[in-house]
């Protein structure tokens, strides 16, 4: 099974959580399409061309965009880290729901999480549960937190008898 993880690479985050987020989804059984983003800021793009076929020299901002939403669209989960800003973040999530659905794509379980200590996005935690009862808002204080509930989205939405 196949997903995206989501987290701020320009002036973002650090890629230690990012390794230990990816870590966990991986060893659980889980495809991370996008795993460039376990990379220290700017040193994940040998691993991006070698993750989605593209030779180096085309690696540019509209092939990136293309690959990241393909990736998106392939993904039967999603995982945003949203602990602090990210453009790239919000496009894809948005791609996640409303594109998808507008698209007429079946819906795919997608965990936001935010550090407790840091401002939410309106415009991510304001989103209507009614309208997309598979995305899972939660808060966490440390990574280990955030560990447990990404094990728990998982155990969640896709059983360990299922994936078999």
């Amino acid at each position: 099974m196949k997903g995206y993880f989501a987290c701020p690479l320009a002036g973002g985050d650090d890629s230690q959580k990012a390794k230990a987020i990816v870590g966990l989804i991986e060893k659980m059984g889980f495809v991370v399409l996008d795993r460039h983003v376990i990379f220290p800021h700017g040193e994940g793009k040998e691993e991006f061309c070698k993750n989605s076929g593209m030779k180096l020299e085309d690696f540019n901002p509209q092939t990136v965009r293309r690959q990241d939403l393909d990736w998106v669209f392939e993904s039967q989960f999603m995982v945003l880290d949203c602990s602090c800003g990210s453009w790239g973040g919000g496009i894809e999530l948005d791609h996640a729901t409303v594109v998808r659905q507008l698209l007429m794509m079946e819906p795919i379980p997608i965990l936001c999480l935010r550090r407790k200590d840091t401002k939410p996005s309106y415009l991510i935690w304001g989103i209507d549960p009614k309208q997309f009862p598979k995305v899972w808002l939660r808060e966490y204080g440390c990574l280990k937190e955030a560990l447990k509930i990404i094990a728990e989205f998982f155990e969640r939405f896709f059983p360990k008898e299922e994936l078999k």
